[in-house]
């Protein structure tokens, strides 16, 4: 996989044919969301230094507003550039009326014509990797992240700036697992059939509630997605991937799969954690901006 995105990115073309070509159609695409608009140009800024890509859905109005008021602020940090959108699959049987008027107020959605059900969360990680390099290529850090995610955004901001030279190539971090069993019960949300995998242990990989990552890490998942088959668990699907280009995770112990809320010890070193409601998200943020930032 190294040798052929060497290959495609010296010719643009490879020998290997492609088994997984991105069709989804976009509804919407907000495709200036990266770019400097000023004076009617449309230009790349150059100068952005993290995106959140943010999995959410139709309905989750509450949650959209919640971030862009909190840790999805563009504007909160001045020394940094910062953009946020949000990727949404369409609704199996709710009106997508709120969402076209939300869109038409923030342009910040991208929105895709599959239904937003929870194994085509594959699909939305896909999407996000076809859309950050072709609409915000010039962006340093990626982060995809779940909408029910608080993210302290100074200390991840921190954490990136201050992140040493060799760990700024590939980065591909998180909470990270190692030697996770695939689910054989097929009662389990996370039941994977041996047809579809036949190894007793995954790779290593970043739970899919907050991935870091650096635009070239992205570039290149992005170019082998379409010589990988897909996989219904899409961290999964991210982590065979990075295991074919000899990536491996950073962990960041910070990142929690669970609520660490303002009253915790550990909440003070939160980067992000997870099961946030958009009250608690708002109310975490406040506690948080009180706080002394080292």
């Amino acid at each position: 996989m190294v040798k052929l995105i060497q290959d495609f990115k010296r010719t643009g073309k490879v020998r290997q044919r492609a088994i997984n070509n991105f069709t989804q159609r976009f509804l919407h695409n907000p495709v200036n969301r990266c770019y400097n608009t000023a004076g009617g140009d449309n230009t790349h800024t150059g100068d952005i230094f993290l995106l959140f890509v943010v999995k959410s859905k139709n309905d989750h109005f509450d949650q959209r507003d919640a971030i862009r008021e909190t840790w999805g602020n563009e504007l909160y940090l001045k020394k940094f550039i910062i953009k946020t959108v949000f990727i949404l699959g369409t609704p199996v049987n709710e009106s997508l009326k709120p969402t076209w008027s939300e869109i038409k107020e923030f342009n910040d959605i991208i929105l895709m014509d599959f239904h937003d059900t929870y194994f085509n969360n594959t699909l939305k990680t896909s999407t996000s990797f076809n859309w950050v390099p072709e609409f915000c290529p010039q962006a340093q850090f990626v982060v995809l992240v779940d909408d029910d995610i608080y993210v302290s955004l100074e200390t991840l901001v921190m954490y990136l700036d201050r992140l040493p030279e060799g760990n700024r190539v590939n980065l591909y971090a998180g909470r990270a697992f190692l030697n996770v069993n695939p689910y054989r019960n097929t009662t389990s949300k996370w039941y994977v059939p041996v047809s579809e995998y036949p190894w007793n242990t995954y790779p290593p990989f970043v739970t899919a509630g907050t991935v870091i990552m650096t635009m070239d890490f992205v570039s290149d998942v992005r170019i082998a997605m379409r010589y990988t088959k897909p996989f219904r668990l899409d961290d999964i699907y991210v982590a065979l991937i990075a295991h074919s280009l000899g990536v491996v995770p950073l962990t960041v112990n910070t990142t929690y799969g669970h609520p660490v809320m303002w009253w915790h010890r550990e909440f003070k070193d939160v980067i992000s954690t997870h099961g946030y409601t958009p009250k608690q998200l708002r109310f975490a943020w406040t506690k948080r901006k009180s706080m002394k930032i080292t």
